[in-house]
């Protein structure tokens, strides 16, 4: 299979054993720990990509400042693109990929019973909706990656996601890698088990896509964009923007050309928010 290349987006909060805040962020005592859980399952679910029919794998690196992954336990044939901020923030590198595969995602903000709960910032934004639907990380980035013609053939993260991805894309396979006891407690079997139900989706998820089954999702364009925060000040930031419209204290509407374009204004909302709180505090 001549350029036969798979995406791999990788979040944390969603991986098994990540329950506290000490998992998350370099300067805490647990990160090594989820660094170590993340590397051991994406180069796990590479490997099978590698062994499968895909000549090469790229890596998306993408929670926090997005240098969780260590390079030096990837396997021959895999690319990482790794730092933040950058373009496409969590789909950075999937250009020109057959398939996608997402690896330790969580479910969107206000989930109950989810691990780390939020959508793209935890510490801005409340709510985000596309044409009204309100979307999680998963279902903005698979729709973004539907409009570069390339399917999302399996999700694997907290099982308080896998509603919305039967909903929104019934052909992917989702295998569960935790189940969340509250938005700091989780429950999930041991990594040699978890490995091998890794291996064996990523086989079923190849499989279906020889078969042709996954899907592309278009949305009606141009994209109605609304983003609900956490703080009015941040909505005020964001009505900055001269096409953005105040729909109230807490949420501004943009219309956009498409799902890309709205993943970028997002990610430029959250940027103006975080550097609002270096202003302010």
């Amino acid at each position: 299979m001549a350029d036969n290349k798979a995406f791999i987006s990788v979040d944390l909060e969603g991986l098994p054993h990540v329950v506290s805040r000490a998992h998350l962020y370099q300067d805490k005592p647990l990160w090594s720990e989820a660094r170590k859980i993340a590397t051991t399952i994406v180069a796990e679910v590479s490997k099978a990509l590698l062994e499968n029919g895909y000549n090469e794998v790229v890596i998306a690196d993408s929670h926090g400042d997005m240098v969780n992954i260590d390079p030096f336990e990837l396997p021959s044939g895999t690319i990482l693109v790794r730092g933040y901020p950058r373009i496409r923030s969590m789909i950075s590198g999937a250009e020109g990929s057959s398939v996608a595969l997402f690896i330790g995602y969580h479910a969107g903000f206000g989930t109950r019973l989810a691990t780390f709960d939020h959508t793209y910032s935890g510490s801005s934004i409340q709510r985000v909706e596309i044409n009204g639907t309100t979307c999680s990380e998963f279902l903005i980035n698979m729709l973004a990656l539907s409009e570069a013609k390339i399917p999302v053939i399996m999700v694997a993260g907290d099982a308080a996601l896998e509603n919305e991805v039967r909903k929104f894309a019934p052909w992917a396979t989702f295998l569960p890698l935790k189940r969340s006891l509250s938005r700091y407690s989780s429950v999930s079997s041991s990594m040699h088990e978890l490995l091998g139900s890794l291996r064996k989706a990523t086989l079923e998820s190849i499989e279906s896509a020889k078969r042709g089954e996954p899907r592309l999702v278009s949305v009606e364009k141009p994209v109605n964009l609304r983003v609900t925060f956490l703080s009015t000040g941040y909505a005020d930031v964001a009505e900055y923007l001269p096409w953005a419209k105040r729909i109230d204290g807490l949420t501004v509407e943009i219309s956009v050309e498409n799902v890309m374009g709205a993943l970028s204004v997002l990610e430029l909302l959250a940027m103006a928010s975080a550097g609002l709180r270096t202003l302010t505090t």
